[in-house]
């Protein structure tokens, strides 16, 4: 399995951008996320406990106008990292022979314990966890991978709750590696 990990100030140029990414190809690949830029609320995100997504979500999840250029962002506030709090961009279909690149804008206020990957059905983790600073402005978090077979050929895009701190997310883009 192959993994490579950048993080990008927002506001880079283009030209380091292609750098990250490796090809101008990538930047406008299609996103297989749906809703990964928030636009539609909370359509097609779940939790992995729906008494609690429907209940309690609102207490620690919101989506505003916070993130880069005003647009949607998802916004966290700490709940003590509890793996049940998690959220789910569900059945997300990918190809265990090809390889993948997941970028995430993130903005932290002292924010830690943070982790976003990809699993499989079998809750195998098939990405390495993206983890931002613990303080910092918008940056874009991108890792390559290539995931484990999966029984469905199905993915999840998992968020882990942050421990302490307050984190922002917008943008999640999940796009196939030409």
């Amino acid at each position: 399995m192959h993994w490579t990990i950048a993080v990008r100030k927002y506001g880079i140029a283009i030209a380091g951008a292609m750098m990250l990414l490796g090809t101008a190809g990538a930047l406008n690949a299609q996103n297989l996320l749906s809703n990964g830029s928030f636009e539609n609320g909370f359509e097609g995100i779940m939790s992995i406990d729906v008494k609690w997504a429907t209940v309690e979500m609102a207490k620690y999840y919101a989506i505003d106008k916070s993130g880069p250029g005003g647009k949607s962002a998802l916004v966290c506030t700490a709940i003590g990292g509890d793996p049940a709090r998690s959220l789910r961009i569900p059945a997300i279909a990918l190809d265990s022979a090809k390889t993948y690149s997941l970028t995430v804008a993130m903005k932290t206020e002292k924010a830690e314990g943070v982790n976003i990957c990809v699993v499989n059905k079998g809750w195998t983790w098939n990405s390495p966890n993206i983890k931002p600073d613990a303080t910092s402005d918008w940056k874009d978090y991108t890792i390559e991978f290539q995931p484990k077979e999966s029984d469905d050929g199905k993915y999840q895009l998992a968020i882990k709750p942050q421990v302490t701190g307050k984190l922002s997310i917008a943008n999640i883009r999940l796009v196939e590696k030409k």
